[in-house]
């Protein structure tokens, strides 16, 4: 999946450039096993394609490419980090990992994040439903938002899309289909997109995951949404910025942050359990997790053509 990373949040375009990350769907998993389950807002790079990881599990991402523009004010975190921004923001869902999370060691380490931790507080936020079937976008236009920033794109093209489609500081107002794929708000909720930020204000988009759960499970899908955005809001705060790959070792490595962040004593580890819980029969094989990502976990075109007919379609 090619991810999308915003430099400022005053609302102006900025250069791009690409690089590989992995893809993910939305059930869990950190580090380990089949994927990178890590995540890291690395803005260098080159490449702007590919997708890895082994089963749907979401880590997050392991690499990001810079682009876009946002704005709007500071949510999930007291350190200034942005949850509502405009255009451009993008977030960072990835790889790894089983599909319940099982794989991440919540007693690893010593809760400090290892060195790449942005050790920033991070305050929790109420979930905002998402409302189904918006009814903005025809299946064309979902074609061309994946041509421009979804698995084989490149940082330009997916520049390009969001200058054109979405409301940003070059005074364009975008299209209805834009501001829904990512919302003018971006808050990483209401949209097609799930956002998080990292703890620079630097954003990061994907699949809403959580929003499609919510949809899709009348019963038990707010609660594991509202679970699911602070754990990976928190662990994107703290990890999106890390610039090594995942397992790779180093004081970079953004698997190894996520875990130390979920052990115990972690800034995000007051999230993990109630995801587990939250989100235990949704995570499940054959649950909405699985109906919300197609891809596999292997490639995310086909979770953003489920998720934005589910959103923004008819």
């Amino acid at each position: 999946m090619n991810l999308v990373r915003v430099s400022s949040f005053v609302g102006v375009v900025v250069a791009v450039a690409a690089c590989s990350v992995t893809a993910a769907g939305p059930d869990g998993g950190f580090g380990g096993s089949s994927g990178s389950g890590s995540s890291s807002g690395s803005s260098s790079g080159s490449s702007s394609g590919g997708s890895s990881g082994g089963s749907s599990g979401l880590g997050s991402s392991s690499g990001s490419s810079s682009s876009g523009s946002s704005s709007g004010s500071s949510s999930g975190s007291s350190s200034g980090s942005s949850s509502g921004s405009s255009s451009g923001s993008s977030s960072g869902s990835s790889s790894g990992g089983s599909a319940d999370g099982s794989t991440v060691d919540s007693t690893a380490g010593d809760g400090g994040g290892g060195t790449c931790s942005a050790g920033a507080a991070y305050t929790a936020a109420t979930w905002t439903k998402v409302v189904e079937h918006q009814g903005v976008c025809t299946t064309s236009a979902v074609t061309a938002f994946e041509t421009a920033c979804g698995d084989n794109s490149t940082a330009t093209t997916c520049n390009t899309w969001l200058t054109a489609s979405t409301a940003g500081a070059d005074g364009g107002g975008g299209t209805a289909c834009g501001n829904c794929i990512l919302p003018p708000n971006a808050a990483g909720t209401g949209g097609g997109s799930f956002v998080t930020f990292d703890s620079m204000g630097n954003g990061y988009f994907g699949p809403n995951y959580p929003g499609c759960i919510q949809l899709l499970d009348k019963t038990n899908g707010t609660a594991c949404a509202g679970a699911y955005y602070n754990l990976f809001s928190c662990l994107g705060l703290e990890c999106n910025a890390c610039t090594g790959t995942a397992g790779d070792g180093t004081s970079q490595d953004p698997a190894a942050c996520e875990n130390a962040d979920v052990a115990t004593g972690g800034i995000c580890a007051s999230y993990l359990s109630p995801y587990q819980t939250g989100c235990a029969t949704d995570n499940a094989d054959g649950g909405v997790a699985d109906q919300c990502s197609p891809g596999g976990g292997t490639t995310q075109d086909p979770d953003w053509t489920y998720i934005l007919k589910l959103i923004c379609g008819t």
